[in-house]
């Protein structure tokens, strides 16, 4: 099971909460994720998944991490973008199985390109409430 990293709130940038359909896609060189946004902001993000029981062995925290936004509908990509995890914890919400968890990652981006903070800007002017 994936271990769990947290550290205080350092949020320097507004959440936004996004709308139904925006997905991220979250890779390393030993783990995959991918789920859906609940909210971000120019300087990250945060995403519930499912974690089956093969997925995300390692340290968390010493892991390089490359993640997608996505939203399907109107075909937005923006990616790939360096990010660091800064908590991945379990997240209890209804049923739960032993064969997967829920759980709710949050991640911070790493340095931007100006071409991937215009796009961050765009989703959160598009695709947020």
């Amino acid at each position: 099971m994936a271990e769990s990293v947290q550290q205080s709130d350092q949020r320097t940038s507004q959440r936004h909460h996004s709308k139904a359909g925006a997905m991220v896609s979250l890779k390393s060189n030993s783990s995959y994720r991918f789920g859906s946004i609940k909210d971000l902001s120019q300087g990250g993000l945060s995403f519930k998944y499912v974690e089956f029981g093969f997925n995300n062995n390692g340290d968390i925290s010493k892991e390089d991490y490359m993640l997608e936004i996505l939203f399907d509908i109107c075909g937005f990509v923006l990616g790939p973008i360096p990010c660091n995890i800064i908590s991945d914890t379990a997240h209890c919400s209804g049923r739960t199985s032993e064969m997967f968890s829920k759980r709710m990652c949050r991640v911070k981006f790493g340095t931007l390109k100006h071409k991937h903070k215009a796009k961050i800007e765009y989703f959160i002017d598009k695709f947020t409430v």
